[in-house]
C-alpha cells in the first residue's frame, strides 16, 4: 500500500518461514515460485496470528483508534448459503462470515471497524455487521462497515500471477489509488474528493474504484 506504520500489522501467505510460495510468470511465461519479500511482514496469514493480534490490541490501554482490515486473497462461495461465504487464509483455512464476525467480537464493544475486501464473493462479508454474521439477527455492539470488490455471488477481477504491476486491474488497486491520489505505479490520478471537503473518505475511494476503468 506504499507506506509503513508502527500501528500496521501485515500477515501474508506463509509469512517469514522462507518457503517459496509466491506464484508468478517469468519472461517466458513459465510458472515460478519465489519467497515473499514484503517490508515489515509480521507473519503468516493464519487465524492464530489474527487472534494473537487481537489479544495484543486488547492489552493496549491507550486511546483506541479505528481499525482498518484489508484482505486480498481467495474467496469461496457457499452454495448452500451465500450470506455466509468464506475467505481463505494460509494452508487453505476457511474463515466464514460468521467466524469473522465472532472473532472480532473479542475486541472491545466500542471498537470502530472498517473492512476492505478484494476477494471473490466478498459482498457476503457485509453481513459481518450482524451478530454471528447473520442478517436475520441484530447488529453487533461494535460499529462496523465495509467495502467490497463484488457482490456475494460473483467473482472479482485481479486473481492473476502477473508480475507487471502496470497490468494489474483490480478493485484494491483502484480503491487505494482513489484514497491516496496516486496509482500503484506512482502516477497521480483524478481526485476522488467528490464532495470537495478537502479529504477523501473510504466511501469516496469505493466510488472511485467503481468508475475507474481499471477495475
Amino acid at each position: 500500500m506504499g507506506f509503513q506504520s508502527p500501528s500496521t500489522s501485515i500477515f501474508f501467505a506463509n509469512g517469514n518461514n522462507g518457503e517459496a510460495s509466491i506464484r508468478y510468470l517469468d519472461p517466458q511465461r513459465r510458472e515460478r515460485f519465489k519467497v515473499p519479500n514484503i517490508p515489515s511482514l509480521d507473519g503468516s496469514a493464519s487465524l492464530k496470528n489474527v487472534n494473537n493480534w487481537i489479544d495484543k490490541n486488547n492489552q493496549n490501554k491507550v486511546t483506541k483508534k479505528p481499525i482498518f482490515i484489508y484482505f486480498t486473497g481467495h474467496g469461496i462461495l457457499n452454495e448452500r448459503n451465500s450470506d455466509n461465504n468464506a475467505l481463505m487464509l494460509w494452508n487453505n483455512t476457511p474463515v466464514t462470515v460468521a467466524k469473522l464476525s465472532n472473532t472480532l467480537n473479542k475486541l472491545p464493544q466500542d471498537s470502530h471497524i472498517v473492512t476492505m475486501m478484494a476477494q471473490c464473493f466478498s459482498g457476503s462479508f457485509a453481513n459481518y455487521i450482524y451478530e454471528n454474521g447473520d442478517p436475520n439477527k441484530p447488529l453487533t455492539k461494535q460499529t462496523r462497515c465495509g467495502f467490497f470488490a463484488t457482490i456475494k455471488t460473483l467473482p472479482s477481477v485481479g486473481c492473476t500471477p502477473e508480475v507487471n504491476e502496470a497490468d494489474y486491474k483490480d478493485y484494491s488497486s483502484s480503491f487505494f489509488a482513489g484514497l491516496s491520489g496516486v496509482s500503484r505505479m506512482g502516477q497521480k490520478v483524478d481526485s476522488a474528493d467528490y464532495n470537495k471537503d478537502g479529504r477523501v473518505s473510504y466511501s469516496e475511494a469505493h466510488g472511485f474504484a467503481k468508475v475507474d476503468e481499471k477495475t
